[in-house]
């Protein structure tokens, strides 16, 4: 028996569990690693698909040791068996008309789609260069709208100046606002998926398939940024880092350090000491 295997730990990514630049925070790698050996369950909930997962986290499958949350709430996926449990797909015809009304009505902003196999997109913009650089061109596809077919989408992503996102969000709310989940992943990314759907959701997800194991599982879960939010809500225990935006502190039971500094290793510190009370 381990002193945590009833504790689940999932935590966001990007400016929660990577630190500076993307890059990955030895003192959270060592933590977890002490984690795990105690039976802790940990993993992530990401905006990324498991392809851009690894490219941020190249041992993940050594690091996570519970389903993923992937592609904003959308895909929960088994990364040590590589094993899709559960995903929710949009409906391509009402999605494609997100895309082709929002491409008439903003002609210069980034727009692309998570596909079930790579990221899609009919133009890349000077931001959307972020999430398709052009030396890197199998990640995505440039296909001009009129030939694009029927495929599993998982959400579609506007990416774009702020100002630019802010227009895409009321332009898309007036007219699709009621079909779809929708939220912000940082200030230049607006985000809508299948409706209902979306990281905290996830969430309780994982809590049913530890209970079917018969494992009742207690979920801390760590984020930073808008789309953590209902992920937070759903959490036991909801942590964020110093860095996160004030609503995300709101509803947050514990802020700790800054996600450059570790913010993961230090609960799980906290969690080693909570033990340690317990066990003297």
């Amino acid at each position: 028996m381990g002193k945590f295997d009833h504790i689940l730990i999932v935590t966001d990514l990007d400016f929660t569990f990577l630190g500076e630049g993307g890059t990955l925070v030895e003192r959270n790698l060592e933590a977890v690693r002490r984690f795990r050996a105690e039976g802790g369950k940990f993993t992530i909930a990401t905006g990324r698909r498991l392809f851009d997962a690894r490219r941020a986290i190249p041992d993940l499958e050594h690091i996570v040791n519970a389903p993923a949350i992937l592609a904003n709430g959308t895909i929960l996926h088994d990364v040590v068996n590589d094993v899709e449990v559960e995903s929710a797909v949009m409906d391509f015809e009402r999605a494609f008309e997100v895309v082709r009304y929002m491409r008439t009505a903003l002609p210069h902003v980034g727009i692309r789609v998570t596909t079930d196999t790579t990221v899609l997109t009919d133009c890349v913009t000077p931001m959307l260069t972020k999430d398709c650089p052009l030396d890197q061109p199998w990640r995505y596809r440039v296909l001009p709208l009129n030939v694009w077919k029927p495929e599993k989408w998982y959400k579609v992503v506007c990416r774009a100046e702020p100002e630019e996102t802010m227009e895409f969000k009321k332009l898309f709310l007036e007219k699709f606002g009621d079909e779809y989940s929708w939220c912000h992943s940082e200030k230049t990314i607006f985000e809508c998926q299948t409706k209902g759907c979306n990281k905290g959701v996830y969430v309780e997800r994982l809590r049913e398939y530890y209970r079917a194991q018969g494992l009742e599982m207690k979920v801390y879960v760590c984020g930073d940024y808008e789309n953590d939010l209902e992920m937070l809500r759903a959490a036991d225990i909801a942590v964020c880092p110093e860095n996160a935006i004030h609503t995300v502190k709101e509803i947050c039971d514990l802020c700790l350090c800054d996600h450059k500094q570790g913010v993961i290793a230090d609960l799980i510190e906290l969690l080693e000491c909570q033990a340690a009370e317990r066990e003297g």
